[in-house]
């Protein structure tokens, strides 16, 4: 735009101006709202069992489940058998109930296996350096 137009011509092009910013902004803000809600309300910290079966996805892969099958064998820390370990601590069950105060009944024992650590012991030490001159 030149300087010799007139202040109506500058008027209706600043008018011109501000709404074609406004229909970038806008068609920014539908472009958002289109992404998420094809998307879900999910993004990317979203873990993957929580994120839905995509519509793509075959029917047959749809119903199964995930993880290990039922009843298989695991892979946590095993239990140490009382011979191997370093300590025996047998725990005595309270005499009375500790919510309600009544009494209880023995029901048997269950052994179950504890790792404990040592806490690190700090110790001062000063050492005592000979040093030697360059002759």
């Amino acid at each position: 735009m030149s300087l010799t137009d007139c202040p109506e011509c500058l008027k209706k092009q600043q008018r011109i101006n501000e709404r074609e910013e406004e229909n970038a902004a806008l068609k920014s803000r539908l472009r958002h709202q289109e992404r998420t809600a094809a998307e879900g309300p999910f993004g990317s910290s979203t873990p993957s069992s929580k994120v839905p079966i995509k519509p793509s996805a075959l029917p047959e892969r749809q119903a199964r489940r995930g993880g290990a099958k039922p009843g298989h064998a695991g892979h946590g820390r095993r239990r140490v058998a009382a011979p191997e370990a370093d300590r025996v601590v047998e725990t005595p069950p309270p005499a009375r109930c500790p919510k309600c105060g009544g009494t209880l009944t023995a029901k048997g024992t269950r052994e179950r296996t504890v790792l404990d650590c040592r806490p690190i012991q700090v110790e001062q030490i000063v050492c005592l350096e000979n040093s030697l001159m360059p002759r």
